[in-house]
């Protein structure tokens, strides 16, 4: 492609982005012009230096391995190439220099079963949340976990090295969203296909209506039973009476039990729906905006195929992220004492999304407002499964038959 015709498609992408930040919140309240939008800069991006680096990458990368695989990867890495061309480029050179290693195999008693989900996690300094993560999942039938620890220095890998229902991964690799998509996959890619997988953060917990009577394999065999290959969820926020980041990491479950139901349902482009925390919108929260996810849709239980690139919050190809209404959701503890340090470093490192801009907002709020309280009078005790079915936007017709 000539350089002036180059030049002139980079600046028009820019200034399209710059276009799309302007009227972002036009775009959130009109899903039809949001969609129009996103597929012209998403068009564009194809023709950019970078999304052409991209295809050139991933074409070279197809011919190093047999057409059959070729044929599959390019149906899994295409959409996000196209996307996101240049964290696909992070992506592709992580996945091509496996730079996980094994450390150990879990041991499991019995035959492990195609409806037994295997959980996926990535793991850094997060002993506190691990120890409560495991003996949830494992309490609800789960049996075989996957971690990747990302050079924890407090226990964490040890711990998780003395766990018999642990497959343990370690790497040294800089943690980046595109990273770690490469290491979840070259995982999958280790252990199988056409089976469940559970891939979640460490800070978060699966959970669905009558699970303490209805375990993980139940569940999966009522998704088959429906024909359905994905399962939609969103990130619960789990607060405590106090104020964030306060008491000790000890009975985190316990403590955190409280949730406020200010959600609504969007559809996108990408996904199904997207989720918008409405704290905002609520005086008692109005200073607390930047500390509740806006975004906080995921697609974290899935039967993966080959064809299928797991995201941070969904599925390239899009097509995978619509099986479902919201009908599970992710409790996620996320205010607990340690992460007021944890979100100083991420914020340093620069490592998480747009050079971790979004932490870097919570350091500079929580340093304005210390005294920041997400407990209120509208507050939800969560003490059963069920209470989940109290939140507006979840698919009370779907659990009928369950």
């Amino acid at each position: 492609m000539p350089l002036k015709l180059q030049s002139l498609i980079n600046k028009y992408f820019q200034e399209s982005e710059i276009m799309i930040s302007k009227i972002k919140k036009t775009l959130k309240r009109n899903t039809i012009i949001a969609n129009f939008y996103y597929r012209i800069l998403y068009f564009i991006k194809q023709y950019t230096s970078s999304g052409i680096k991209a295809k050139q990458q991933l074409k070279a990368y197809l011919k190093s391995i047999p057409p059959r695989d070729a044929k599959i990867v390019k149906l899994a890495f295409n959409q996000y190439l196209k996307t996101k061309p240049k964290d696909f480029i992070k992506f592709l050179n992580s996945y091509k220099n496996v730079k996980i290693c094994k450390v150990k195999d879990a041991i499991l008693d019995l035959p492990f079963e195609q409806n037994e989900p295997i959980v996926i996690c990535n793991a850094r300094d997060d002993l506190a949340r691990i120890k409560m993560q495991l003996e949830y999942y494992r309490l609800h039938g789960i049996r075989h976990f996957c971690y990747i620890d990302n050079m924890s220095k407090d226990g964490t890998f040890e711990y998780l090295k003395s766990q018999d229902d642990v497959t343990l991964f370690t790497t040294e690799e800089k943690y980046t969203t595109p990273v770690s998509m490469s290491w979840k996959r070259q995982i999958i890619d280790q252990i199988g296909y056409d089976r469940w997988y559970l891939c979640i953060d460490s800070d978060e917990l699966f959970c669905y209506p009558e699970i303490e009577d209805k375990p993980f394999p139940e569940f999966i065999k009522y998704l088959e039973k429906k024909n359905i290959k994905t399962v939609c969820s969103f990130t619960l926020d789990m607060h405590q009476k106090d104020v964030i980041f306060s008491g000790t990491d000890e009975n985190i479950f316990e403590n955190f039990c409280y949730f406020n139901d200010f959600y609504e349902y969007k559809k996108t482009y990408f996904t199904n729906t997207v989720l918008l925390n409405k704290y905002s919108e609520k005086p008692e929260f109005t200073n607390n905006v930047e500390f509740a996810a806006k975004i906080l849709y995921k697609v974290p239980l899935a039967k993966f195929s080959p064809d299928m690139l797991f995201y941070n919050h969904y599925f390239y190809p899009y097509k995978y992220n619509f099986d479902t209404k919201i009908i599970s959701v992710l409790l996620h503890y996320k205010f607990i004492s340690s992460d007021a340090k944890r979100y100083v470093r991420i914020a340093e490192e620069g490592n998480y999304s747009r050079g971790s801009e979004k932490y870097k907002k919570f350091i500079k709020n929580y340093n304005d407002n210390p005294k920041i309280l997400f407990y209120n009078k509208h507050s939800i005790k969560f003490d059963n499964s069920k209470k989940l079915l109290n939140i507006k936007i979840f698919d009370n017709k779907f659990y009928e038959e369950f």
